[in-house]
């Protein structure tokens, strides 16, 4: 099984580095030259990860003129589904038309879980003798952020993708390098919703007794980020080339997380990576989550080099946790 095809999905609804730093209380020259923000989607009121994930879908078979009753596996990556519960793998199949009898469930990380999801895939086909399937990515924070947080709301946009593996794709999925420091979960969360300090319970029937409004949206602490990736990436980096017996300099492309554009140079230096090699795209769409990396390869292969040689993708983030892998594009 191998990489075929990527799609995407992008909100309508668009802002510009401007109203994003009006929200914020912040320069936007700032959001500019340390975030490397320039515009980014956010769903619009009425929209919700799955919608967005089904027009990435409907892009995808619209690409391979495939027949959508031949996928026999659906990984939906995501940590901020529609519904608590049912998993967002069930709706998408039924609002894509995509077949019953495919097994299909979500994989509950943020942004490390694009690598994990290729190597699950790769390995859930090849025990079952599957020879096609989907990845969807959608983490839609734009639905738990508060607009006035810059620490959020100044990073994240919205995206939803979709990754064809088959038989007769191009894109070897090799070995990889997966780690988690759960000691630093904190640095990315949601604090209330879940069991943890739930909604409704049978212990409590008053929902304002439960939790601050505030502790339903997103809390990141971009320094204790920072700090994780620059501790853990670069090493990860290494073991992935390693693993894969590569060098340095066999690596065409290094797809990386797009946490942000100051993050991004620093792990380039902090790593001895080759900063022209690095693929960058958090202009556009701010730092979409579980769809960053998908999103640089499906740009890479459009470009008229197109998407050839061995690429190096890593996600690190909410967890904390991150995932290194090797692909080899043919």
């Amino acid at each position: 099984m191998r990489i075929r095809a990527f799609a995407s999905a992008i909100p309508d609804t668009n802002y510009d580095v401007d109203k994003i730093a009006e929200w914020c209380g912040v320069d936007p020259e700032f959001l500019q030259s340390k975030i490397g923000v320039v515009r980014r989607g956010f769903l619009g009121q009425n929209e919700t990860g799955v919608s967005l994930a089904v027009r990435a879908v409907d892009e995808l078979f619209y690409k391979t003129s495939l027949p959508r009753d031949s996928i026999e596996l659906l990984i939906y990556v995501t940590q901020t589904p529609d519904y608590g519960i049912p998993q967002n793998s069930s709706l998408l199949q039924n609002l894509a038309g995509l077949p019953r009898s495919m097994a299909s469930f979500d994989l509950g990380l943020g942004c490390s879980g694009y690598p994990y999801a290729l190597t699950l895939a790769k390995g859930f086909m090849r025990a079952q003798s599957m020879s096609r399937a989907i990845i969807v990515t959608c983490d839609p924070y734009s639905k738990i952020m508060r607009r006035e947080d810059k620490a959020t709301t100044a990073v994240f946009g919205d995206a939803a993708t979709a990754t064809l593996l088959d038989n007769e794709g191009t894109g070897e999925i090799g070995l990889g390098d997966y780690g988690t420091d759960g000691s630093g979960h904190s640095a990315l969360i949601v604090r209330a919703g879940s069991a943890a300090s739930p909604i409704w319970s049978v212990h409590k029937q008053r929902p304002e007794l439960d939790a601050a409004d505030d502790d339903y949206r997103l809390r990141m602490n971009g320094r204790a980020v920072f700090d994780f990736v620059m501790h853990e990436i670069p090493g990860s980096l290494t073991r992935a080339i390693e693993k894969n017996r590569l060098l340095m300099g066999d690596i065409k492309w290094f797809a990386l997380h797009q946490g942000s554009l100051y993050m991004l140079k620093q792990l380039a230096i902090e790593a001895n990576l080759p900063l022209d090699r690095v693929l960058i795209n958090i202009d556009r769409y701010g730092n979409t989550v579980s769809s960053s990396i998908p999103l640089l390869l499906e740009e890479q292969m459009a470009t008229p080099e197109g998407l050839t040689g061995n690429v190096i993708v890593s996600g690190f983030g909410v967890g904390l946790s991150w995932g290194s892998t090797a692909l080899k594009f043919s």
